[in-house]
């Protein structure tokens, strides 16, 4: 089994590190080996976030090198774009539809088109799945939960690589109450608007 090349990115609050650690716990859960890298901006402030995220039966670094990526786990469309360059034709692409604009003045002056951007991903990587994944967190009860959308829809492609049985477990296990209630509808809407997706793209 080869080594699979995971980024996850967004921008800072969004859960990325959360997000990470939970595939990295369900993958070692599956008896794969796992190493993970970070790196950030101004984070607290909407900067951008990248974990690098590898997993196999046997891993020995914790990055890769651009145009490497298997997986590209996206919470911010801009962001999807930004890291295009780890992309390649065959590198598959889970995207939040919506644009994050930061409350800098001056700062994208130009809005941007979500449906022209997929456009352009799509033109460069055959496997491009958009996802309203912020709407239906806002739908599920917690806004916070966009990572658990896009979170629940990624467990569906890496059925081989994860124990799911123990992802749901840990979702579920993420907050208390009712935001533990709301991740993890989050994260079942995920997998259904995956499931969907895949669907529409085979026939």
């Amino acid at each position: 089994m080869k080594v699979l090349n995971v980024v996850v990115c967004g921008v800072g609050g969004q859960g990325l590190l959360t997000m990470a650690r939970l595939l990295a716990e369900a993958a070692l859960a599956r008896g794969m080996d796992v190493a993970a890298a970070e790196t950030h901006g101004m984070s607290q402030r909407g900067g951008s976030v990248i974990v690098f995220l590898r997993i196999g039966e046997k891993v020995y670094a914790p990055t890769f090198s651009r145009g490497q990526a298997d997986l590209v786990l996206s919470t911010e469309l801009v962001e999807t774009l930004r890291n295009c360059v780890y992309m390649n034709r065959g590198t598959r692409v889970i995207t939040n539809t919506k644009v994050i604009y930061p409350a800098i003045p001056g700062v994208y002056s130009v809005r941007v088109d979500p449906s022209k951007a997929i456009e352009w991903l799509r033109q460069r990587v055959e496997r491009v799945f958009p996802i309203p994944a912020s709407d239906i967190a806002m739908d599920c009860g917690n806004p916070q939960a966009t990572n658990m959308v896009i979170l629940g829809a990624a467990s569906i492609l890496l059925s081989e690589w994860i124990d799911a049985e123990k992802l749901r477990e840990l979702v579920s296990k993420v907050g208390r109450g009712r935001v533990a209630e709301a991740n993890l509808r989050a994260f079942e809407r995920g997998q259904e608007e995956m499931r969907r997706l895949m669907e529409e793209s085979s026939t």
